[in-house]
């Protein structure tokens, strides 16, 4: 949201990586891709659960800025204070922009840009990390998508995702993959494809 001061004022510094108090905050660039960490427009995957927060579209109140530092430093969330809680214990959600690409062994398609939310558990750099067995995950995807992991807005990642290592599908390739209803165990993470696929 590139107005975003001008409704809830500026945080201390801006782009800054200093959380905000009450609603203050910073703007986005408004293009509405949600990307990296930037000089000009810092933490843009924090600000966006911060406007929608301050906007009244979601419940809570978020820091606007990441958890941390590391490698990725803008893909650091955590959990109830710069992401929002999922309803299932121990689980959330993280956002931000995926770039083309022509194949990703993670992932089971050909990925087009675009902005993904991750629902999982806390996971390095996302919430990419197991929380639902795959029946729940299909009763999810049946109800929003098309009740296939391997396409559609609504996917999991494939098991060989070293970022989840979620084991949720029947098998890897894409034309044939199905939820696998025999595990019980928690082996899925979802990923909710948002806008600009």
């Amino acid at each position: 949201m590139n107005n975003a001061t001008k409704f809830w004022g500026a945080a201390s510094s801006c782009p800054g990586s200093s959380a905000s108090t009450g609603t203050l905050t910073c703007d986005g660039d408004g293009n509405g891709l949600l990307t990296p960490h930037t000089a000009t427009y810092g933490n843009e995957y924090f600000r966006f659960w911060q406007h929608m927060a301050n906007a009244g579209l979601i419940e809570g109140n978020y820091s606007g800025v990441a958890g941390g530092s590391g490698a990725y430093p803008e893909q650091l969330p955590i959990i109830g204070t710069n992401v929002p809680r999922g309803r299932i214990s121990s689980t959330g959600y993280s956002v931000f922009y995926a770039l083309a690409v022509t194949a990703d062994g993670q992932l089971f398609f050909k990925q087009p840009s675009g902005n993904i939310v991750f629902f999982g558990s806390l996971l390095g750099n996302s919430t990419a990390g197991d929380a639902i067995a795959p029946e729940e995950a299909w009763n999810i995807d049946t109800k929003l998508d098309d009740a296939l992991p391997a396409s559609g807005v609504v996917t999991t990642p494939t098991s060989s995702n070293s970022n989840g290592g979620t084991d949720c599908a029947t098998t890897n390739v894409a034309s044939t993959a199905a939820y696998d209803l025999s595990k019980t165990t928690k082996s899925c993470s979802l990923q909710f494809w948002a806008f600009g696929r």
